[in-house]
């Protein structure tokens, strides 16, 4: 008997593990809850088409919603992560700001980051020159 409630009461909390919760996680509009399952499912979407990549990124793009979203390969140090990069303007400014999910190492994803914000701040130039263009 005892076994019994011991081995139901190992089922149940078994199940209870193996059932994610019903609101799932999103991150860049992408429904998933590691940089792993992000990357799977935004491969799927419609909205967010694939712009490009080397061996350490693969780039997607929302053009109607301005945001891009970046997943590392295994040949990137920061890897697996994913990085959300929004452009938007803000009192006539142009902003550009990146989120990031990253499960390597401290130091492989703060090196990831430096990377965005150049980036990021190359993209901001860009858009404030043709802004400025008649």
């Amino acid at each position: 008997m005892e076994g019994s409630r011991r081995l139901i009461s190992l089922a149940l909390f078994a199940a209870a593990i193996s059932f994610p919760p019903a609101a799932q996680a999103e991150f860049c509009g992408i429904a998933g809850q590691s940089a792993q399952e992000i990357a799977v499912n935004v491969a799927k979407t419609r909205e967010f088409k694939r712009v490009g990549g080397n061996v350490r990124y693969v780039a997607y793009s929302n053009k109607a919603a301005m945001v891009t979203l970046t997943v590392t390969t295994p040949a990137n140090r920061a890897h697996p992560a994913v990085a959300c990069r929004h452009a938007f303007q803000k009192n006539g400014d142009w902003v550009v700001s990146t989120e990031a999910r990253c499960a390597a190492s401290e130091s492989a994803c703060k090196a990831m980051m430096r990377e965005f914000r150049e980036l990021d701040a190359q993209m901001k130039q860009a858009l404030e020159m043709a802004k400025s263009k008649p």
